[in-house]
């Protein structure tokens, strides 16, 4: 049981370090488009399910387009 409290204490630390390192050093935009075929929201998670997805990344003026006939999108709150 022990183990586990610290696999989770290290996952929690990894987390909260990618956030901040995403919040810091990432200067990009991303636009997706396509055909919203399910969404849910349970235990503050959002998980979205695109079809014919578009997805547009632009950083420092290049874009680069990736289309995807499937995508899953899944996105947590973050404590206040």
């Amino acid at each position: 049981m022990f183990q586990s409290l610290i696999l989770t204490w290290q996952a929690l630390q990894f987390d909260k370090a990618v956030c901040e390192a995403l919040s810091q050093n990432v200067k990009s935009d991303a636009v997706i488009k396509g055909n919203l075929h399910t969404y849910r929201f349970c235990d503050n998670v959002w998980t979205f399910f695109v079809e014919d997805a578009s997805i547009t990344l632009s950083l420092g003026g290049k874009k680069e387009t990736v289309l995807a006939d499937k995508v899953k999108i899944v996105a947590v709150g973050a404590p206040t």
